[in-house]
């Protein structure tokens, strides 16, 4: 049986003499095979050598049982319906019955066998194949039988064993309209009668001419590109020779080529890519005319190209772009960075840029990660055109670890908390470390830490004055670590006013911890402030009330929050761990060609 052998992409030759095939079912589909041999086979005495050319369906044929194929073997096997070929690969007898026409009423009659008996069964005067109809200058074709379970398919090129590929449900299912998409295709319409399945097929593809030669299996060329002027467009080759050209309307473009480019002329009218398939052994057979035509063509819109990362990024460092857009009249186009930890992955928003300074200073947040420039022109006069993407070769790397603008913040009184905070640049934040000093004279900061002061805390951002300190002086010694334990140069910072005596504040009831998104609620109204190098007392003011949610933007700062006889430290503030609470996937069918849709319910993670 040939059906024991896979179906070979590229197979060019193939001996099968001495065996005892009989027939073509479930053949399998070599495309380019060129020469086979079943001599010596019980086939070869009843079937004759166009059976088998239009059987084998490989236009690359030239030879079979030694011998090679003349121009008239080739037109007896191309005249004939595909459904030939298609009824003798499901099993029919592959001996000759005569003439094109007896050939197709014996391809019908045994595909519809089953059905013939139905129709005898029940004495019914129904056609036993599918006709193209005509009404208000609309094609159709209609399924004579009434049935609750119709399907339409149309051939293809073999797929996992199967010639046929469903086709969308049309509105009414037993009415087919005839579209360019089913043109020099088989249609085969499947129905259920009484809990049994039977079919019904086309004579012939559908819109081929009477003298045209059918090939034995349908090809669908594909135009790619934007039909757009300016640009380039392409039609994907056949896996099978042919002759192409261009057209508009009743103008030739252009012929033998894949691809042209489109000019202001083609503007508002459409462009059509025609092919004529011929035999690759023989052009003096020339198969039904395929063609694939764009959309109609627009006039040109903004293009921006010309734009690239540096081949090192380096936080903190301005990247200046240039580039080039087409036509040269920009008005206010949409850009932005985008960042994500590979080439492939998601791709997060940063910050927008200014079209007309085209500059981006990454910060420390964007260490690690791969950048990209998303870019739509924009015109002067509106028209948008389409974005662009610009992507960096390498990710920003940091910097080394820096702290600049140290201060001790919080009122310098005993018991009341202080701070130490500072500017942090180079690469992610690890544990940088703060070690403080004390000294009942004054400490001169340019100095940095002596032997004469006193350490009094280490590895703690905060630190609480006592009263055996007041009216002396404290300074900090802060250094910077980078997440991958990189350390930077320490900096020391001094207060210049002396601590002074004070009673202790009255502690109340606050949050352990600041995470964004996640309301904080405080027993009465309070000052809310902020952390903030250039702020009065190292704070800024947020606002006065009970409650207050950390946003993401203030990750790292300190919170503060003072009542009348209180002042509370909290934080810094962290990033709430993100979390994907629902999955739900539905889909309206679950096939091939139908859109699933994933609805994601989560708390603190970005889109």
């Amino acid at each position: 049986s040939l059906s024991h052998i896979p179906p070979f992409p590229n197979l060019r030759f193939l001996s099968l003499k001495k065996n005892k095939i009989s027939d073509f079912k479930n053949a399998p589909y070599f495309p380019r095979l060129e020469t086979i041999n079943l001599l010596e086979n019980p086939i070869t005495g009843k079937c004759p050598i166009h059976l088998m050319v239009a059987s084998l369906g490989s236009i690359y044929l030239k030879k079979i049982n030694n011998t090679k194929l003349t121009l008239d073997l080739y037109a007896k096997a191309y005249e004939l319906s595909p459904l030939v070929g298609y009824a003798i690969r499901r099993g029919r007898s592959p001996v000759s019955h005569g003439n094109d026409n007896t050939e197709l009423l014996s391809a019908q009659e045994f595909l519809t066998t089953k059905l013939t008996s139905y129709i005898r069964k029940n004495r019914l005067k129904i056609p036993k194949k599918l006709i193209i109809e005509e009404n208000n200058n609309n094609h159709y074709i209609t399924c004579p039988f009434p049935s609750q379970s119709i399907k339409w398919y149309c051939h293809a090129i073999p797929e996992k064993g199967s010639e046929w590929i469903e086709l969308p449900a049309p509105k009414n299912p037993g009415v087919l309209p005839v579209t360019m998409s089913i043109r020099l295709r088989l249609i085969k319409c499947d129905f259920i009668i009484d809990k049994k399945k039977y079919s019904l097929y086309t004579d012939y593809p559908i819109g081929k001419g009477k003298k045209d030669y059918s090939l034995p299996y349908p090809f669908q060329p594909k135009i790619e590109g934007n039909p757009t002027e300016g640009s380039l467009i392409n039609c994907l080759p056949l896996p099978i020779p042919a002759h192409i050209a261009w057209i508009k309307e009743n103008a030739t473009l252009a012929k033998n080529t894949n691809q042209i480019l489109l000019t202001s002329k083609e503007v508002n009218q459409s462009v059509a890519c025609v092919m004529q398939p011929y035999c690759k052994f023989n052009d003096g057979i020339g198969f039904s005319t395929i063609f694939a035509a764009t959309d109609i063509v627009r006039p040109v819109y903004p293009v921006v190209s010309g734009i690239t990362f540096p081949e090192t990024i380096i936080e903190d460092e301005v990247i200046k772009f240039e580039r080039f857009i087409y036509p040269d009249r920009e008005g206010k186009s949409i850009i932005s960075v985008e960042k994500s930890f590979s080439p492939s992955g998601e791709w997060g928003f940063v910050d927008d840029v200014d079209c007309k300074k085209l500059t981006f200073r990454p910060k420390g947040t964007e260490v690690g990660y791969y950048l990209r420039l998303t870019y739509k022109p924009v015109l002067d006069d509106g028209i948008e055109g389409e974005t662009r993407y610009f992507y960096s070769q390498s990710q920003v790397l940091p910097t080394v670890p820096k702290f600049s603008n140290p201060f001790i913040a919080g009122v310098p009184k005993t018991c009341y908390p202080l701070v130490a905070i500072a500017d942090y640049s180079g690469g992610v934040p690890g544990n940088c470390t703060c070690e403080w000093f004390f000294s009942k004279r004054p400490i001169d900061a340019k100095k940095g830490p002596s032997q004469r002061l006193q350490k009094v805390a280490r590895n703690t951002q905060y630190f609480t004055p006592t009263e055996e300190m007041a009216e002396g002086y404290l300074a900090v010694l802060l250094t910077p670590v980078r997440n991958d334990e990189v350390y930077g140069d320490p900096c020391f910072f001094a207060l210049d006013t002396p601590i002074s005596l004070d009673d202790p504040p009255k502690p109340f009831e606050v949050p352990k911890e600041a995470i964004v998104g996640t309301k904080m609620k405080f027993p009465c109204v309070c000052d809310i402030l902020l952390s903030k190098t250039t702020g009065f007392c190292g704070f800024d003011f947020l606002k006065t009330g009970s409650t207050y949610t950390p946003r993401e933007k203030h990750v790292g700062r300190i919170v503060r929050v003072v009542n009348e006889t209180g002042d509370m430290i909290i934080g810094p503030i962290k990033l709430a761990k993100p979390v994907v609470l629902t999955v739900k996937v539905t889909a309206e069918k679950w096939q091939v060609s139908y859109v699933a849709s994933i609805q994601v319910t989560h708390k603190s993670c970005k889109p």
